[in-house]
């Protein structure tokens, strides 16, 4: 039986390392694992995501899928394949590090404010 798993988190962890479904024994030929860029790579509003599953799976999801999928947006094309300069696509092509620094700091912040509050974060 096929599993869905919605990974746009993935990439924000305040300890330890993401594992995906599809990494576990067995589980790659019935994966189907949702991402995209908004929670990432801070492309809130652009609503541009992707889907990775093996090829049979892609093409009934492509069909069932045609009425309900709206058109991307240039800019949005332009920004995450590298058809024009910019933030994003260098963000898409390098590591994760200043996105990794901005999650730790509002873990830190998050840490503190709760502290202060008299909870235990």
């Amino acid at each position: 039986m096929p599993v869905l798993s919605d990974e746009i988190y993935a990439r924000i962890l305040y300890e330890g390392e993401h594992t995906s479904i599809a990494a576990l024994p067995g589980m790659e030929p019935l994966a189907i694992i949702l991402d995209g860029f908004s929670k990432s790579y801070a492309m809130t509003g652009w609503r541009l995501g992707y889907g990775i599953m093996p090829a049979a799976m892609a093409e009934k999801v492509a069909r069932s899928l045609s009425d309900h999928i709206d058109a991307v947006a240039g800019l949005t094309i332009a920004a995450t394949t590298g058809r024009r300069p910019g933030r994003h696509r260098r963000a898409l092509k390098g590591p994760c590090t200043e996105f990794a620094r901005l999650i730790v700091g509002e873990r830190d912040r998050a840490t503190f404010s709760a502290m202060a509050a008299g909870m235990m974060p």
